[in-house]
């Protein structure tokens, strides 16, 4: 699977950089100009969203990604008109709920924000079909591409809005923003026409009997993805609810882009190897091993350089997310084995395993942000720390269950996954652990000592250098040591020229790939 998982992932690594860079300063303004009830708002509707918006697909994506590019013009009219459909209902459902919203929560701010959302899924399907068609033809540049261009588009509008004092509605319309987006950079890579009617009603019963597996296991991604917010949302404060998807949204910007992107790349190479069972068992633990590696690298990054960093750029504005944020961007790492448990269940046509699997993960996910809010309503860091514990072990246990239908050894699959995870979020919270107790120790001998503690903005950049440098350098020389096989399989699905260079200061060969026949 070298050669297009390489070619694809070369992509990936060039939108992750660049959009972390854009995520980066995204954050940092919106932070600026908007408050915890803003956060608090729209993370309460788009909780309530979630389970409606997983009718802008259907699962049809999928199913024109198995069949392959030399059945899409013969489906796609149809699949299209189904999935118009299907976003129409979805906008209509959503609309109606703003009213409701509005006077449960006695907030008249839900009534747009719940209207926008509606807006965004209407407008969503020429996207669905744009996306499937340039990933089964295997062109993982433009995928990148829109995937990175669409999130820019987005967190501009988002700067735009917030500065304009748009509140809570800075994320609602820059989501119909990006979906009118997505649908005109799709149509500029393909060419297909926007609008693809064509019933053939009698294709209808064939696809719900294929779709309605991915479609009830979308909705179990959705309890997933956001069932916290959807739980939290009607048991917090507003403030606190905010600080909580405030934090939410620090640990997952990176990884929400590596699942996204992921999904595109690993669903039609991985349903290359569907008939021939060994590669894929062996595609399956080395994509695990190799993301969980790099996606715990990303996370401890975030998690060791936040404090120093909400200081600098805040001045202590967001410090109460500090907690949260360590406890979530930690365990998100897990989180992407949803990705590729999703990828490698579907491309072997596998969709009823995937749903119980995703119905396990996602009511899990609902029921731990339960028991968090009723027994911490207070405390926003506590609630992230159930969260992401269920990660580690509700998440990480399906997966490794429902992979073993496909093959997969259960023993192998959690060697793969929990050791890099383990090894680098056991160096972050050292790493964190030093940098607090070096901090406080100077804190108190300056206060002892009747001596100015200095300025707040140089300490906390130094702080940031040394946590961000320290944990960097032994995060590589403890991966070299520790998990040299991980290294090389993903130096086998780098690009050449970074799998060259790194392999020669790691003193590495990427191992042998394989490559469906």
């Amino acid at each position: 699977m070298g050669r297009r998982v390489g070619g694809g992932l070369t992509w990936l690594m060039v939108a992750t950089a660049f959009v972390k860079a854009a995520s980066l300063i995204n954050i940092a303004i919106i932070g600026i100009y908007l408050d915890d009830t803003d956060f608090g708002v729209f993370g309460t509707a788009i909780g309530v969203a979630a389970l409606v918006n997983v009718l802008r697909d259907g699962g049809v994506r999928r199913i024109l990604i198995q069949k392959g590019i030399h059945r899409f013009d013969g489906l796609v009219g149809p699949i299209y008109t189904w999935t118009l459909m299907l976003n129409l209902l979805a906008a209509a459902i959503l609309c109606a709920l703003g009213p409701i919203l509005a006077h449960v929560h006695d907030n008249p701010e839900y009534f747009m924000v719940m209207v926008t959302l509606g807006l965004a899924a209407a407008i969503y399907a020429p996207s669905i079909i744009h996306r499937a068609k340039l990933s089964i033809s295997y062109r993982y540049k433009e995928v990148a591409v829109i995937n990175a261009t669409s999130s820019i588009v987005r967190y501009v509008s988002m700067i735009a809005l917030a500065l304009a004092g748009a509140g809570p509605l800075t994320f609602t319309w820059s989501l119909v923003i990006m979906a009118a987006y997505e649908g005109l950079a799709g149509w500029y890579y393909t060419r297909d026409p926007f609008i693809r009617l064509q019933t053939k009603a009698r294709l209808w019963p064939a696809i719900w009997a294929r779709s309605k597996w991915l479609l009830l296991g979308a909705i179990a991604l959705a309890l997933l993805r956001q069932g916290d917010y959807l739980v939290l949302g009607f048991l917090l404060d507003e403030r606190i609810m905010g600080v909580y998807v405030f934090a939410y949204m620090i640990g997952d910007q990176v990884m929400s882009l590596l699942a996204s992107n992921l999904q595109q790349v690993l669903m039609p190479t991985m349903s290359a190897f569907q008939h021939d069972a060994r590669r894929h068992v062996a595609s399956v633990l080395r994509v695990s091993g190799a993301l969980t590696l790099v996606a715990a690298g990303f996370a401890g990054a975030i998690a060791v350089t936040f404090d120093p960093l909400q200081e600098i750029i805040w001045q202590g504005k967001w410090a109460d997310t500090v907690p949260a944020v360590h406890a979530l961007a930690l365990c998100f790492a897990l989180r992407l084995l949803v990705t590729v448990q999703e990828s490698a269940l579907t491309s072997t046509g596998r969709f009823r395993t995937q749903f119980i699997a995703l119905l396990c993960q996602g009511v899990g996910m609902a029921a731990t942000a339960f028991v968090g809010g009723l027994l911490f309503p207070g405390n926003p860091g506590m609630i992230a720390a159930c969260v992401g514990m269920y990660f580690v072990i509700g998440v990480t246990g399906v997966a490794a269950w429902s992979l073993r239908t496909a093959g997969v050894p259960v023993v192998r699959f959690l060697t793969a996954v929990l050791r890099p995870w383990g090894l680098l979020t056991t160096l972050a919270l050292a790493v964190i652990l030093v940098d607090q107790l070096v901090t406080n120790g100077l804190t108190r001998s300056a206060l002892a000592s009747d001596t100015p503690t200095g300025d707040g903005t140089i300490r906390a950049i130094q702080r940031l250098l040394f946590s961000g440098i320290v944990y960097c350098l032994a995060a590589a020389a403890l991966a070299r040591v520790v998990l040299p096989d991980t290294l090389r399989s993903i130096l086998a699905i780098a690009p050449n020229r970074i799998a060259t260079p790194l392999g020669k200061l790691l003193r590495l060969r990427a191992a042998e790939t394989e490559q469906p026949e």
